[in-house]
């Protein structure tokens, strides 16, 4: 016995049900997937971003004082020097670099620039700005800090504690009044200060 044509329209309807369903499921399981891909996927840029501050930023170098070009500088939204690193080399090599925070379509964003190229981080929160720990144990909004005009014995030890590399550089939260996520130790901070000039044949 065959089916009647009403029995083989209800079969075709419950398969076509059923695919629909079956559909849906996959289809909802794609986009969960692409959702995890690209969260995973920023997650590691962010990584990698954070990563090649810490790199430039940790393997910075003291230069002497007559060495103005090169000496390390630092203000809310932008610090310079050199640095003895390469992201592209198994060689290190010396480095000048800088990173500045600025504005994007109403967005602040962290530019790196090294002599290999030139990065952006986004998404850096408004109220965040640059500080210096030095080496009396204070954040600064500055680096280095300048001779007072009148000093007396606690603003002149300052002074010289000071000088050279700050022993941390962070992103400091305004509102909070603390880092944000960003503390970055600095190497070299115990080292003598060097003239660029004689260390450029060693990181060649």
């Amino acid at each position: 016995m065959g089916f009647s044509l009403i029995e083989v329209m209800v079969g075709l309807a419950i398969m076509a049900i059923i695919s629909m369903l079956i559909f849906s499921s996959l289809l909802s399981q794609m986009q969960q997937a692409d959702i995890v891909r690209s969260s995973t996927r920023d997650a590691f840029e962010r990584i990698a971003q954070r990563r090649l501050v810490e790199t430039v930023v940790s393997a910075t170098l003291p230069t002497w004082p007559e060495d103005k070009e090169n000496a390390f500088t630092g203000t809310a939204t932008q610090m310079s020097g050199v640095s003895a690193f390469s992201l592209f080399d198994q060689v290190q090599r010396l480095q000048a670099y800088s990173l500045t925070l600025r504005m994007e379509s109403n967005l602040q964003v962290l530019e790196i620039v090294t002599e290999e190229g030139v990065w952006t981080v986004e998404d850096i929160p408004q109220d965040v700005g640059f500080r210096y720990l030095g080496g009396d144990g204070l954040w600064h909004t500055s680096w280095p800090l300048g001779m007072p005009d009148q000093a007396g014995i606690a603003q002149m030890e300052q002074f010289f504690a000071n000088q050279g590399l700050p022993r941390m550089v962070a992103l400091w939260d305004e509102q909070s009044g603390g880092p944000a996520g960003v503390e970055i130790a600095i190497s070299n901070t115990d080292i003598l200060g060097v003239r660029v000039r004689d260390l450029a044949g060693e990181f060649q």
